[in-house]
């Protein structure tokens, strides 16, 4: 179970750095402690074997942060052509550490609609390059939620008929921290 560099000849006041890289499987528990230590040999006799064995090396494994987000979206049945739709978007951090970076997203609906800002919450902003709503820049600890509303003007253009269409939307949750149960938007 040892890693070999060899062959190598040095003259007398030489050195040599040699690197030797190991991945930390995932069975690895957090917290966990690696030790380590290097030695080194020669054919040539050594005056000094004393401080052929190199300390140990103890490196402390730490596992990067996890939060479960969850996301719900609730929404009228129906709506009159003319008014305003609002949105009720709740996304939780179900842990167990700190969500960091949230961005909820939600694409706004096919159809006429105008991303409404004075029902919407004040953090939400509409993004024109992506067609999406972004309530980001927030962070969630665990256990913590956090609701918005996301409105929408529903209008009425020459040549196009809302009336009688289903208009279907869905918001998604995302984080800078690593997601340890990742689903399906709402």
């Amino acid at each position: 179970s040892n890693i070999l560099c060899n062959n190598i000849t040095l003259t007398a006041g030489q050195s040599v750095t040699v690197t030797v890289a190991f991945n930390v499987p995932s069975t690895v528990a957090c917290g966990g402690v690696i030790n380590n230590s290097a030695s080194i040999s020669t054919s040539t006799t050594d005056p000094n074997p004393a401080n052929n064995q190199s300390a140990v090396v103890s490196t402390t494994v730490t596992c990067p942060a996890e939060a479960d987000l969850d996301i719900i979206k609730i929404g009228p049945s129906s709506v009159v052509l003319g008014t305003t739709m609002i949105y009720t978007v709740t996304v939780k951090n179900n842990g167990p550490d700190t969500a960091q970076n949230v961005v909820v997203a939600d694409v706004r609906p096919a159809g006429n609609l105008d991303f409404n800002t004075m029902v919407s919450n004040p953090g939400c902003v509409f993004n024109t390059s992506s067609n999406t709503v972004l309530c980001n820049n927030f962070s969630l600890v665990s256990g913590q939620s956090r609701v918005f509303s996301i409105g929408f003007d529903v209008m009425h253009s020459p040549g196009t008929n809302l009336c009688g269409t289903t208009l279907s939307n869905k918001a998604s949750v995302s984080a800078a921290t690593i997601d340890s149960n990742p689903k399906q938007p709402e």
